[in-house]
């Protein structure tokens, strides 16, 4: 069953004022209220020249605090995770690692970490410090950057399969030398496993957590900033496609690219054809060009043909509309625009 497209947003601002939350960054001071000492014996896993000033802040020995390499295999990471009941594992390596692929070490030295502690059975304090993956990127370090958040994104999910873990995550987007990123860590160690917080961020010298605020709903946009720049949309010739080109022609744009896999509708889909004529009959241009945008050849040739055909519609936007699934609205499936 076809749903029927009304625009009506005043409605959504009618009832949803006040109940739609966003994470704020906050600076919250530390509250260190235990010694960081009650850290050990903890395990640091790279980190480099990172992880030395921290065992030395520590003033641990060895045995206590040991150093294992990123690059280690998953044998030696969950064989020296075993040898001890450790107090806390320190995922450092991801402040020195700079793998924007990440197909280097430091994911699958993480994944067989958390495995281990997982399998330890206790209730270990695990800790894992990033560089330029919240609050900026670390200048030149984009890489870094960008790992950091692959970091962040799966720790994220690591309480929900393994609660005895408590899980803390850090983040530096100041360029900080090896001295000073370890006192900011055994600075946080000072915080008790129950007090602390599960996020930090550190920037232009802040600590800082985040808190939900509510999020003010945003007014739809009623004009584009570049009505002339064309408005490519993947998938331009499904329902949730053509929809999105419509209600782009509705507030100005002048240039519509739909890009399918074959650049025109499936023959005897009416209600598409509908939607398509009604979208032909705006201001706006209309294109409907085959392309397969899993292929990157593909892609380039769209570019270069917008350039050669369009110049006076440069590319201005992109909207990724495509659905394997159906390319029909119906009742099972919500789009929100």
């Amino acid at each position: 069953e076809l749903l029927p497209w009304k625009k009506s947003p005043h409605r959504l601002h009618d009832w949803s004022r006040g109940l739609w939350f966003a994470p704020e960054w906050r600076p919250v001071p530390l509250n260190a209220s235990a010694e960081a000492r009650a850290a050990l014996p903890c395990v640091l896993i790279g980190g480099g020249d990172v992880a030395k000033e921290l065992r030395h802040l520590l003033g641990a020995e060895p045995s206590a605090c040991p150093l294992v390499s990123s690059a280690a295999d998953a044998e030696v990471i969950a064989e020296v995770l075993q040898a001890k009941e450790w107090q806390t594992v320190l995922f450092l390596d991801p402040l020195v690692a700079d793998d924007a692929t990440l197909e280097g070490p430091t994911m699958a030295a993480l994944l067989e970490a958390v495995r281990s502690a997982m399998g330890s059975g206790l209730s270990l304090r695990f800790i894992a410090a990033t560089a330029g993956a919240q609050l900026g990127a670390v200048s030149g370090r984009i890489g870094c950057g960008l790992l950091g958040a692959a970091v962040w994104g799966f720790l994220r999910t690591v309480p929900l399969e393994a609660p005895k873990l408590k899980v803390q995550i850090i983040d530096f987007s100041d360029v900080l030398d090896p001295q000073s990123l370890a006192r900011a860590v055994v600075t946080e160690l000072g915080v008790g496993a129950e007090e602390m917080e599960a996020e930090v961020a550190y920037a232009n010298g802040d600590r800082r957590v985040p808190r939900l605020v509510v999020c003010p709903v945003s007014q739809p946009a009623t004009a584009l900033a570049r009505p002339e720049a064309s408005q490519l949309i993947t998938g331009g010739l499904g329902g949730l496609g053509l929809l999105t080109a419509q209600t782009l022609a509705d507030i100005g744009a002048q240039s519509l690219i739909l890009l399918s896999r074959k650049g025109r509708i499936v023959a005897g889909d009416e209600s598409l054809q509908a939607m398509l004529q009604r979208l032909q009959e705006s201001a706006a241009a209309v294109h409907a060009w085959s392309c397969d945008v899993s292929d990157v050849k593909q892609v380039c040739a769209v570019v270069e043909r917008i350039r050669a055909e369009l110049p006076q519609h440069p590319l201005g936007g992109v909207v990724h509309a495509a659905d394997r699934k159906s390319t029909r609205l119906n009742s099972s499936h919500q789009y929100d625009l």
